[in-house]
């Protein structure tokens, strides 16, 4: 069973003013690659490649510890791209959400969801954004 391989880019943390209430918000853009299967080889070798489906969550590993009585005030937004495969398709569907700490800790963290079918190994970019009070992150 394949699991899934996060490599994460650096997180871009600003301050904006949300343009309906004027309040000031946190966004923080979470960005990088996620491998399934293992990692494509750019070496010049052949991979081998098979058609299978791909299912599950993972929890972004540069995830900022979020205020769970404040989840809900806050909004996220995800993208998802190909950048790799050992075919010319791929079919992807993507959430994103902040959850609970698995371990019952009292803080929650973003994890991703993806679900999709395609050659494997297959390599998606993420791009995950978060927008919160300030207070919400904690820490």
């Amino acid at each position: 069973m394949s699991t899934f391989e996060v490599e994460p880019q650096p997180r871009i943390d600003v301050r904006v003013e949300d343009g309906a209430s004027g309040e000031p918000r946190r966004l923080t853009t979470y960005s990088g690659l996620v491998w399934y299967g293992g990692r494509i080889n750019v070496t010049g070798t052949s991979d081998s490649f098979h058609t299978d489906r791909f299912a599950g969550p993972f929890f972004l590993p540069d995830s900022l510890p979020y205020d769970p009585a404040k989840t809900a005030t806050l909004s996220v937004a995800v993208t998802v791209a190909l950048q790799g495969t050992g075919g010319d398709w791929a079919s992807v569907l993507a959430s994103a959400s902040v959850v609970a700490d698995p371990r019952g800790q009292p803080v929650a963290w973003v994890q991703v969801h993806l679900v999709g079918k395609g050659k494997i190994p297959i390599g998606l970019s993420y791009r995950v954004e978060v927008l919160v009070p300030p207070d919400a992150v904690m820490g």
